[in-house]
């Protein structure tokens, strides 16, 4: 399943760290939002891990899941799209 991570971290160092913990699990699709393409395994992996780095009394973390139906029907304006897993290739 896909999910769309957002989050509104306030401290720089915060920040980064909660970025590159994101790197390891999905596609930066902006510049706050992630794509992750995993297992509910894998997505409670990445919750699980998590609130070692952010503060829970500033910091805001948003997970979506998207079904197949989401994801048709969404609609994106702008150059960025989706990442379609099954399109990409990894060498």
């Amino acid at each position: 399943m896909i999910y769309l991570v957002a989050y509104d971290i306030s401290n720089p160092k915060r920040l980064r760290k909660f970025a590159a913990y994101c790197e390891h699990f999905g596609i930066r699709l902006q510049k706050s939002v992630f794509q992750l393409d995993c297992t509910k395994e894998i997505i409670e992996k990445f919750v699980t891990g998590f609130p070692a780095i952010i503060n829970k009394k500033v910091d805001s973390i948003v997970i979506y899941p998207l079904c197949d139906d989401c994801r048709r029907l969404s609609r994106l304006q702008g150059p960025n799209d989706l990442i379609n897993p099954e399109e990409v290739i990894i060498l």
